[in-house]
C-alpha cells in the first residue's frame, strides 16, 4: 500500500513522536530484504521537515546520544571510510556493514563525500558553486553511485542509505533536502537528522545564509516489526520530554570550516589515546563545548570516571551538560548494580 506522509516539527523530538505513532497505528507490514522472516512495518514516501535544524539534539532519556551522533558527524566530513574510527564511538557498527578489507564500510560516506581527489571534493565543490551561483540548482552531492547497484546484485554488501543531498539558497536563506532510499526509525534516523543537519549548518554558516528548512525525504521509511523494537518505540513515546528550548544548540560560529578542521585534529588525538587538554586549545565558544563533548567520551572510554566528573562542569552552554549528566547518572547506576 502507498501511504504517503508529509510530517512537519520545529523539534526532533516533536518529529519523532509524530513519526513513531504514525507508522505503529497507520504502517503496512512488509518482508524485510533481511533474512529470517523479518517483518518491517513502513510508510512509503515519507517527506519529514524541521522547521528548525538546530533543534537536532533529542532530550529523552533514550534518544539523547551525543557522543555517538558527534561521532558519526565526524566520520563524515573527515572523509575516512575507517571502522575504526566509528566504532569509537559506535562499537556495534561493524555488526551492521560489510567490509570487503576488514578496515573500512563498504557503504561509508566520507570517501563519497571527498572522491579520490581534490577535484573530486564535492562538499568543497558545492560551497563553492553556491558562492559564485547563488540560485543554482545543481548544488548536489551525490552519495548512492551506479556500482552500489552492481555490487548489491552480486555480494551481500552493504550499500548507502542516503543517495544525495541538494542544497538551495533562497531569501537569504540556506535549505536542505536529503534523499533516502530506507531509513530505520529506530536507531538511523535520529542520527541521520544530526548529522545531516550539521552539515546544512556548516554549508549556510560557510556561505554567510541562515538556515532554512531541512528536508527529509525517504522511500521507505520504517523499524522492524519485532518486539523489541516495539517496546523501545513505546518506551519512548511513554517517556515524555522536557521544554524544547532545551534542545537547540546554539548557533554555529561564522567562517566554520576551518575550525571544524581543527576539531578534526583535537578528535583525531583523542581517539588515538591523546589525553588533550582542551582550554589549551585557541577554539572559540562553540567548537571547544564540542571538544570537551569529546574528551568526556575519551574519559569514559578510559574508566576515567572523576576526571568525566570534572570535565563536564566545563561547558559554556547548558545543552550539554545536561547531556553529560544523564550520562553521569547511568554510570552512578550502573555501579550501584
Amino acid at each position: 500500500m502507498i501511504n504517503h506522509r508529509l510530517i512537519s516539527s520545529d523539534t526532533i523530538d516533536d518529529l519523532l513522536n509524530s513519526v513513531y505513532r504514525i507508522i505503529q497505528e497507520k504502517g503496512s507490514e512488509v518482508p524485510a530484504s533481511r533474512g529470517k522472516k523479518q517483518i518491517i512495518k513502513e510508510i512509503i514516501d515519507a517527506k519529514l521537515i524541521l522547521t528548525n535544524p538546530r533543534a537536532r539534539l533529542s532530550i529523552s532519556e533514550s534518544r539523547s546520544t551525543p557522543f555517538s551522533a558527534f561521532g558519526e558527524f565526524l566520520w563524515y566530513l573527515s572523509g575516512s571510510g575507517g571502522l575504526d574510527f566509528i566504532e569509537y564511538y559506535i562499537p556495534e557498527y561493524r555488526k551492521h556493514v560489510t567490509s570487503k578489507d576488514k578496515l573500512t564500510a563498504d557503504d561509508s560516506y566520507g570517501p563519497r563525500f571527498k572522491g579520490i581527489t581534490e577535484h573530486q571534493n564535492q562538499f568543497k565543490n558545492v560551497i563553492e558553486l553556491l558562492k559564485r551561483r547563488r540560485d543554482s540548482k545543481k548544488a548536489v552531492i551525490q552519495i548512492y553511485d551506479k556500482i552500489d547497484l552492481v555490487d548489491h546484485l552480486k555480494d551481500n554488501v552493504s550499500t548507502p542509505c542516503t543517495l544525495s543531498f541538494q542544497f538551495l539558497v533562497r531569501e537569504e536563506k540556506l535549505i536542505m533536502i536529503t534523499n533516502m532510499r530506507s531509513n530505520d526509525i529506530v536507531y538511523g534516523l535520529p542520527h541521520d537528522i544530526f548529522a545531516f543537519t550539521m552539515i546544512q549548518e556548516l554549508v549556510a554558516r560557510e556561505l554567510g545564509y541562515k538556515l532554512g528548512d531541512y528536508v527529509h525525504n525517504v522511500g521507505s521509511l520504517h523499524y522492524y516489526a519485532e518486539d523489541k523494537f516495539e517496546k523501545n518505540l513505546s518506551d519512548y513515546l511513554d517517556e515524555g520530554y522536557q521544554a524544547p528550548e532545551d534542545c537547540i544548540m546554539p548557533r554555529m560560529t561564522k567562517d566554520p570550516i576551518a575550525k571544524f578542521n581543527e576539531l578534526l585534529l583535537v578528535e583525531e588525538g583523542l581517539r588515538k589515546g591523546f589525553d588533550i587538554d582542551i582550554k589549551e586549545l585557541k577554539l572559540d565558544e562553540y567548537w571547544q563545548d564540542i571538544a570537551i563533548l569529546l574528551k568526556c567520551h575519551y574519559l569514559i572510554k578510559n574508566k576515567m570516571i572523576d576526571r568525566f566528573l570534572d570535565e563536564k562542569e566545563k561547558f559554556v552552554n547548558k545543552i550539554y551538560m545536561d547531556y553529560t549528566d544523564k550520562r553521569s547518572r547511568s554510570i552512578t547506576n550502573a555501579n550501584r548494580e
